[in-house]
């Protein structure tokens, strides 16, 4: 069976590098926003440099790569997914539906979860930052299960409609 499997396309590589890297920028892009949005209601926050100094930036580096492990595993998923052999109730094109259902999904829980944790502020995030991904892992999981629905429905349709899968 591994011998029949499909090379990745450099298409598949490049949607699989997008899927890791959108777990790893969310948290940046919502600790940035939640910023911007309390200074603009005046509200106290700390300054940029306390983030961006190189001892914070030693600590939330790895954090942010332990907050993105769901997302590396969901595009280790994609990888398996495009590189299985052909099926005949799920197509190629149809697996990313489970992909980016779980991505949508997860990206939504993990926006919501960083909102909380740079809302107020508190460096115990970081110690206890390997228990967050734990807050939207079901997020993920719903939105692949709710892709891969989505794809054996279509699936059902075009084969009802006459086409090849």
């Amino acid at each position: 069976m591994i011998a029949s499997w499909r090379a990745p396309d450099h298409r598949s590589r490049v949607r699989v590098a997008i899927v890791a890297a959108a777990g790893y920028a969310a948290p940046w892009m919502t600790a940035a926003g939640v910023k911007l949005y309390l200074d603009a209601r005046a509200q106290p926050t700390h300054a940029w440099l306390d983030f961006l100094n190189p001892v914070a930036l030693a600590v939330i580096v790895p954090a942010t790569a332990v907050w993105a492990t769901p997302f590396f595993a969901l595009a280790l998923i994609a990888v398996v997914l495009q590189r299985l052999p052909q099926m005949a109730w799920l197509s190629r094109s149809d697996r990313w539906l489970v992909v980016v259902g779980g991505l949508a999904a997860g990206l939504w829980g993990e926006v919501q979860v960083f909102v909380e944790v740079f809302w107020d502020w508190d460096a115990m995030a970081l110690f206890a930052g390997f228990l967050l991904p734990a807050l939207y892992v079901p997020h993920i999981l719903g939105g692949a299960a709710l892709g891969a629905a989505v794809a054996l429905g279509y699936g059902v349709i075009r084969r009802g409609m006459g086409s090849r899968p």
